[in-house]
């Protein structure tokens, strides 16, 4: 949004592109190298290089200066070899860790939405209030995420040979669902991956809600060790992911500070 804010400024001629960019709140850090740069400013001959010198956004407790100085800066390349990809694990668990709340884990132990302020901090773990976005995007982030896992509960439920019906199923993870936060955008995962959230969401359902799902999940670990696998998660990753949707345990009548 703030890119396109700065190029209809631009377009319109009212301000010169580096004023439009510090409207936008904009930083455009320099190179680390800036000899190609200036070579290829001095080879065009462009006139008027002031207008191009980089400027902060002007904001409120944000300094404002006429050029940054790489010099001066903290910015360097990144190593050799550096890599910002998450791991699968990684992604999924930053994932459930955003979307899981107090309220998750009231209605996973079989408690009221009145109960959650039992379930912020739990085996010194803290699980936040349940945030919704005022702009409605959480609603929107909520049915994306739904129709994901609608669309991995099919194949689990095979592979487990589940008994129970997939609209028993949809609506326990549509109310877990109904629980949790959504405000940032959902990672990039393939069906196994949703799969394997889809077995977190059954597992944590059958400690309370859909208890009959527990002893099917149980005599079904190798199907789930083979799940795991395609996803690339390991059974200590999987362990993790499970500790942090339910950290009681399947003891929900533990108090919330001793755990199982």
């Amino acid at each position: 949004m703030a890119l396109r804010q700065a190029a209809e400024a631009a377009v319109s001629g009212e301000v010169d592109i580096a004023d439009a960019i510090s409207e936008a709140g904009l930083i455009i850090l320099p190179q680390a190298d800036t000899t190609d740069h200036n070579k290829f400013m001095e080879d065009d001959n462009m006139e008027g290089q002031e207008s191009v010198d980089t400027k902060w956004p002007s904001k409120p407790g944000i300094p404002r200066t006429d050029m940054f100085d790489p010099e001066d800066s903290w910015y360097d390349g990144p190593p050799e070899g550096f890599s910002l990809e998450l791991s699968p694990f990684a992604t999924m668990w930053m994932a459930l860790f955003g979307w899981v709340t107090s309220s998750s884990l009231a209605y996973i132990y079989g408690k009221d939405e009145s109960s959650h302020e039992d379930y912020l901090s739990v085996n010194g773990r803290e699980y936040p209030h349940k945030i919704v976005l005022a702009d409605g995007r959480s609603s929107e982030i909520k049915r994306t995420v739904e129709g994901c896992l609608a669309r991995a509960l099919p194949a689990v439920v095979t592979d487990l040979r589940l008994p129970i019906p997939n609209s028993t199923l949809e609506q326990g993870v549509g109310r877990l669902l109904n629980t949790m936060g959504f405000t940032d955008a959902i990672p990039a995962l393939r069906m196994k991956q949703w799969q394997v959230i889809a077995i977190l969401f059954l597992e944590a359902l059958s400690i309370c809600r859909i208890p009959a799902l527990a002893a099917h999940i149980s005599n079904r670990r190798g199907v789930i060790h083979q799940v795991l696998e395609g996803a690339r998660i390991g059974t200590e990753d999987y362990a993790v992911m499970k500790d942090l949707m339910t950290p009681l345990g399947r003891l929900p009548d533990f108090a919330s500070q001793s755990g199982a």
